[in-house]
C-alpha cells in the first residue's frame, strides 16, 4: 500500500511538470509572435496588356419617353370641358413674359358653328376657359348657324358654363353674316372671332391684347398650330408663317417670317399681308368704323382678303403675334354644303372694290370672273373706302405685299 501511494504521487508530479513545460512553451511562442517582423508581402506586378483586346462599345442612351399632353384639371366641375393641355414648346421669351392684365380690355369671343362635332366644340370652350384670365373674358358666344337638330346642341352648349352663351340663327346665314350677327350681340371693347375646333394654348390672349393696345386700327392674329384631324388629342407646333394670296385670289401660307425678313427675331410680332380669316382680334370701334364684313358676301370666302386689304390700305395693320398660340384642326373636307357660285360672287365683289386698275390680272388667271352682272350693289363698300381715304392697290403691293407683283398671273 505504501508503494502504491508512492507511485501515485510520482505520477501526479510528472503530470504537473509536463503541464508547466507546455505552458512555458506556448507563452514563449506568443511573445515571439508579438515582437517578430511580419512576413514580407509579395509585390504584384501590373496586369498584363492583352494584345488586340476589343473595346466594349458604348451603348446608346435609352430614348426619353414621349411627352404626352397633360389632362387639365379645370376649376369648373363640368367634365365635358376637359381637354389635353399641349406640351409647352413656346419660345422662352414667351414663357417668361409677365403681363399687366389689370390694364387690359375685356373681350367677347364669337364662335359660329355648322355641322360640328360636339366633343371638339366642348374642348374648344374648355381650353378657352382654362387659359383665359377670367377678369378679361366677358362671354363666349356660340352661334348656331341654322344647324339641324342633331347638330344644334342647344341644351348641351347652354349649360356648359356661366360665361358661355348660345344664339341660334333660324336659317343658315353663312359664316360671314354669322360673325356679324355675333358681334352685334356682344358689347366688349375687343371682339375675337374663333373657330369651333381649336385648342387655345397657355396665355394665348394676353399677347394679343398687349399688341392690340398699341394701335386702335390694328388687327392681331395668333400663330396657328396644328391639331391632326385623325388624332385630335395631339398638338403640333408650327413655325411663324405669314399669309398671302396670288392673282387667283386663293389664300396661301407663303413662307416663314424669317424667309421674308432675315433680321427677324422670334417671337417678335410681324406683319401679315393677308390673314387666314378664321381667328383674329380687333377693337370693336375699328370693326364698326371700317365697315365690319361685306354682308352681301355669301357663306364664306374672300372676306379674309377683303378685310386684310381694307385694314392695311385704310390706315391700319395686320400682325401675327407668336407668343399667342392656338391649335386648329385643318379638315380634308367640309362637313357642310358649300356653293361655288357664292364664292365666285364674293370674289367679284372683292375685285370691283379693291382691285382697281388690276382687274385684268385676275381675269387672266380666273376668266370666269369677268362677268360682273351678279355681284350686286357695292356702293356702300366704295363709300367706306372713300370715307377712310384708303390707299391704292399699287401702294399695298409696294409697301405691304411686293410678292404679289411677282405672283403667277
Amino acid at each position: 500500500m505504501a508503494l502504491t501511494h508512492r507511485i501515485t504521487v510520482l505520477t501526479l508530479v510528472l503530470v504537473l511538470g509536463l503541464a508547466l513545460l507546455h505552458f512555458l512553451s506556448v507563452n514563449s511562442l506568443l511573445r515571439n509572435a508579438s515582437t517578430s517582423k511580419p512576413w514580407p508581402q509579395p509585390k504584384w506586378g501590373k496586369p498584363p496588356k492583352w494584345p488586340n483586346s476589343p473595346k466594349l462599345p458604348k451603348l446608346p442612351k435609352p430614348p426619353k419617353p414621349p411627352q404626352l399632353p397633360e389632362v387639365t384639371q379645370l376649376t369648373t366641375p363640368n367634365p365635358r370641358l376637359l381637354f389635353n393641355m399641349p406640351v409647352d414648346e413656346r419660345p422662352t421669351d414667351c414663357i417668361n413674359r409677365q403681363y399687366d392684365i389689370s390694364s387690359m380690355p375685356t373681350v367677347s369671343i364669337i364662335i359660329p358653328y355648322l355641322h360640328e362635332d360636339l366633343h371638339l366644340l366642348e374642348k374648344t370652350v374648355g381650353s378657352l376657359l382654362q387659359n383665359t384670365p377670367p377678369s378679361l373674358l366677358d362671354v363666349i358666344l356660340l352661334i348656331d348657324d341654322g344647324n339641324v337638330e342633331d347638330h344644334s346642341f342647344a341644351k348641351e352648349l347652354s349649360t356648359l358654363h356661366p360665361k358661355v352663351r348660345y344664339h341660334r340663327n333660324a336659317e343658315r346665314q353663312g359664316l360671314i353674316k354669322a360673325k356679324v350677327t355675333g358681334a352685334s350681340n356682344t358689347e366688349s371693347p375687343v371682339i375675337i372671332f374663333m373657330e369651333p375646333h381649336c385648342i387655345a394654348n397657355r396665355q394665348w390672349l394676353e399677347p394679343l391684347l398687349e399688341r392690340l393696345m398699341g394701335s386702335p386700327r390694328r388687327v392681331v392674329l395668333p400663330v396657328i398650330d396644328i391639331i391632326p384631324e385623325d388624332h385630335t388629342d395631339l398638338y403640333e407646333y408650327a413655325p411663324a408663317m405669314y399669309g398671302g394670296f396670288d392673282w387667283d385670289l386663293n389664300f396661301k401660307w407663303a413662307g416663314t417670317a424669317q424667309d421674308r425678313n432675315a433680321s427677324y427675331h422670334n417671337p417678335d410680332p410681324y406683319p401679315m399681308p393677308c390673314m387666314s380669316g378664321g381667328i383674329l382680334a380687333l377693337w370693336r370701334d375699328w370693326w364698326q368704323l371700317s365697315g365690319e364684313y361685306d354682308e352681301e358676301m355669301q357663306e364664306w370666302g374672300s372676306e379674309h382678303i377683303e378685310m386684310s386689304m381694307r385694314t392695311w390700305r385704310c390706315g391700319g395693320s395686320v400682325e401675327a403675334v407668336p407668343c399667342s398660340r392656338i391649335g386648329h384642326m385643318f379638315r380634308r373636307a367640309r362637313p357642310y354644303p358649300f356653293h361655288g357660285e357664292a364664292s365666285s360672287r364674293n370674289n367679284k365683289r372683292l375685285i370691283s372694290v379693291w382691285f382697281e386698275g388690276h382687274e385684268e390680272r385676275v381675269f387672266q388667271v380666273e376668266p370666269h370672273l369677268r362677268d360682273m352682272s351678279d355681284l350686286g350693289d357695292v356702293s356702300g363698300r366704295l363709300a367706306i373706302k372713300e370715307k377712310l381715304k384708303c390707299k391704292s392697290l399699287d401702294w399695298y403691293i409696294q409697301n405691304v405685299y411686293p410678292e404679289l407683283d411677282k405672283a403667277k398671273r
